[in-house]
């Protein structure tokens, strides 16, 4: 993970609001990320947010991970450990705004158990006792999801695996019946979306199983021979399941049928230990074994196909007399062409001509023009089509322009570092994944509004072109030759571009993958004014800066650390003032002081800092370094001059 998050502060790949294009595995931050050994439980909420509790004695708390803008947050201090968390819908603030809902469940001193309840708005928590179970049996686990209660549903296990069900106006629990089945999990995406893993009939093998009202009962269409270890449900009617061989699997509500999410970007050996999912689209993995957390987006371009509204026969006979109407050759129909990037122009003189259609004889007005009418439903399908050609025609100018901005900051860093000449052949380490990553967060962090959706909208593809320039591993570092450095980020550019464009034509190719991404687009949802490509592409320079000038400075320049270094020696020294940075160590017996030393110098030349140790960098050089680093300027001098997040090599000098 280090390899990703050289520079501090810099948070992961943005994600869309509701859904990212592509399937990915998006690491999460590391800035500010809790120890993962220590996670206990995990949950998601409707708006993406990752939240995770702590259960040892060092650390007891509850942090939330903002998957959107790429950055974690502590959200409460526990007065125990935590055993289980769950996410509750998202609902108003009687005093303006949202609130965020979470049950927690900690553990006192012995088997006693508490539930809270938590409401986050902005940076203030308010902590609610919940009721305990029937006769105070210890809690197990607790599940939430959307309902008709004002935090919406919320389940409790006992430790004997016995469910309950809260009923908040009475703040009373009801014992549930199970229907023979032996739960070991629970989870609840809604009231009407409660499945739990567990085991029935003599068999020792965990299944999936989803509550009838009577009881929870097998879904067969599941059936893993090593068994179910997680499930995770959703209010969107999905649940989400990782099966023992360490399979994802999930099954929305429509089609209705389980799927496998495409693996070809999981990490590799990754068990997944805790899920949790927020919709269809997009889950959160732990893995306390491998210390490390992901975003788990199950790209809208990759969904299972769900197909066009089935027709009724007064619905079919509109549709045809459409499809005559626009002239189209026999055989073929508007649907058939949305596919078609070539038919693109026309699609807008078809919406006028469709719109203009009285309703032909023998079809009833509510199956014309009405909310379930064909004419409507075609209407809807052409500007959900023509959104998603927008978006992607605004996503591949914006790259353009990334691409653009990319080289003129390498332009910018060359020239500060002065390596424009006779390193050519050089050999330079570089973290794709993480240049990327920071310059697209630059967007996410500097914009709201329509304009927030831009970095999750171009993120998948970048994604897509990275791993496939590092063999696979975003978050590898490549070697590369200094001046294949430029040619490398556009082959990123064309590479996203054509990614793109595969997204474009699969989503294109489904009804319900072209109205996900068009009707947000129609509403004002996943897109952005247009000629702003330029104003967004700015807000890369920081993060393309901060990785070039780490990959770059090394090329010429080392840091010296002069242990040991007495004060009465900087009279001595042959070096700039600014490109001094001392580290108070101490005091000698007679009274001299000392400490650490560190200068940067070309790394060729002699580390005897008194006799001729430059040439040195410039003074605006460092400046320009310091900026995107951040922070005050004593915080970027430590960072920089002390070699920390690996800013170039730190050879050390005894004095």
């Amino acid at each position: 993970m280090e390899a990703r998050e050289m520079l501090s502060g810099v948070p992961a790949m943005p994600n869309g609001p509701q859904y990212n294009f592509g399937t990915s595995w998006q690491e999460m931050s590391t800035t500010s990320e809790p120890t993962l050994s220590n996670v206990t439980a995990i949950a998601m909420g409707t708006d993406s947010s990752v939240w995770v509790g702590l259960g040892q004695q060092s650390q007891q708390e509850v942090d939330r991970y903002d998957a959107v803008k790429g950055v974690w947050s502590p959200v409460w201090t526990a007065p125990q450990p935590v055993v289980s968390i769950a996410a509750g819908p998202v609902v108003k603030n009687p005093t303006g705004g949202t609130l965020r809902v979470c049950w927690v469940v900690t553990k006192g001193p012995g088997a006693a158990t508490q539930i809270n309840l938590l409401l986050q708005s902005g940076a203030q928590v308010k902590v609610l006792s919940v009721p305990g179970l029937p006769g105070n049996a210890p809690v197990a686990q607790v599940a939430a999801g959307a309902g008709a209660g004002r935090y919406g549903t919320l389940w409790a296990l006992n430790a004997s695996g016995v469910p309950f069900v809260y009923h908040q106006s009475s703040q009373s629990w009801t014992r549930m019946p199970t229907g023979g089945v032996a739960i070991t999990q629970l989870t609840v995406g809604s009231a009407t979306n409660v499945w739990a893993v567990g085991t029935s009939s003599g068999s020792t093998i965990p299944q999936a199983y989803r509550f009838n009202g009577t009881g929870f009962q097998r879904d067969a269409s599941l059936n893993p021979a090593q068994g179910v270890r997680l499930l995770s449900a959703t209010s969107d009617g999905t649940v989400w399941a990782v099966t023992a061989d360490n399979v994802v699997e999930t099954r929305p509500s429509n089609p209705g049928t389980w799927n496998v999410v495409p693996d070809a970007s999981q990490p590799a050996g990754v068990a997944v230990d805790l899920l949790a999912a927020s919709s269809k689209y997009r889950s959160a993995v732990v893995s306390r074994a491998n210390d490390d957390s992901w975003v788990l987006n199950y790209g809208v371009a990759d969904q299972p196909a769900t197909g066009f509204p089935s027709m009724n026969a007064y619905q079919t006979t509109g549709f045809a007399y459409i499809n005559s109407k626009l002239g189209l050759a026999q055989g073929l129909t508007i649907r058939d062409e949305y596919t078609n990037s070539d038919y693109l122009s026309q699609l807008s003189d078809d919406f006028t001509t469709i719109s203009g259609l009285s309703r032909p004889s023998g079809v009833p007005q509510v199956y014309w023009s009405g909310p379930n009418g064909i004419k409507t439903e075609i209407l809807l399908e052409i500007r959900c089509v023509q959104g998603v050609y927008q978006v992607f025609q605004n996503i591949n100018s914006l790259n353009l322009k990334i691409e653009a901005q990319a080289s003129l900051q390498l332009t910018t860093v060359k020239n500060a570092v002065e390596v424009q000449k006779g390193y050519d052949n050089s050999e330079i380490g570089m973290f794709l994944g993480s240049m990327f990553n920071a310059a697209v967060s630059g967007i996410a962090a500097a914009f709201s509004g329509s304009y927030a959706i831009v970095a999750g909208a171009i993120a998948a593809g970048l994604e897509e072109a990275v791993s496939d320039a590092t063999g696979g591993d975003p978050d590898q570092q490549i070697k590369l030759k200094f001046n294949q450095l430029d040619a490398k980020i556009g082959d990123v550019i064309t590479a996203a571009n054509l990614a793109n464009g595969t997204y474009e034509q699969n989503i294109l190719a489904d009804w319900g993958r072209t109205f996900a991404v068009g009707d947000n687009v129609v509403k004002g949802l996943w897109n952005w004014p247009a000629g702003t490509s330029a104003t967004l592409a700015n807000q890369t320079v920081n993060g393309f800066k901060s990785y070039m000038f780490q990959s770059l400075m090394p090329l010429k320049y080392s840091i010296v650390a002069f242990d040991e270094f007495e004060t009465p020696w900087f009279s001595q020294l042959d070096v700039p003032t600014y490109d001094q940075y001392f580290v108070p160590v101490g005091t000698f017996s007679n009274g001299v002081k000392y400490g650490t030393l560190y200068v940067i110098h070309d790394k060729n030349s002699s580390d005897d800092l008194f006799t001729d140790p430059g040439p040195f960098p410039t003074k605006s050089t460092l400046a320009m370094i310091y900026g995107v680093i951040g922070g005050t300027t004593a915080q970027a001098q430590a960072a920089l001059f002390t070699g920390a997040n690996g800013w170039m090599p730190v050879t050390v000098v005894n004095g």
